[in-house]
């Protein structure tokens, strides 16, 4: 999404756990060129909104995302 962006610097993901309104938890996933004032708005929208955020600036790609995304290939050889 950031490549057809202009303003790289701004993009910022938010990933929310389900139920969105009993969970507290949500993920803050920051890309590659996203500014640290970004970021700390971001954290600040969360807070605010009662959230409970978490961030890791190893990686642009979603925790859940990195736990979830061996399951399909799992299912798959299940069944062969």
């Amino acid at each position: 999404m950031r490549l057809c962006c202009c303003r790289c610097v701004q993009v910022i993901g938010m990933h929310f756990m389900n139920p969105v309104p009993v969970m507290k938890l949500v993920e803050v996933i920051s890309g590659l060129q996203t500014s640290q004032q970004t970021l700390t708005t971001t954290l600040q929208l969360a807070e605010a909104m009662g959230k409970v955020s978490r961030t890791d600036t190893r990686t642009t790609e979603s925790t859940a995302e990195m736990h979830i995304a061996p399951l399909p290939l799992h299912a798959c050889r299940s069944l062969i």
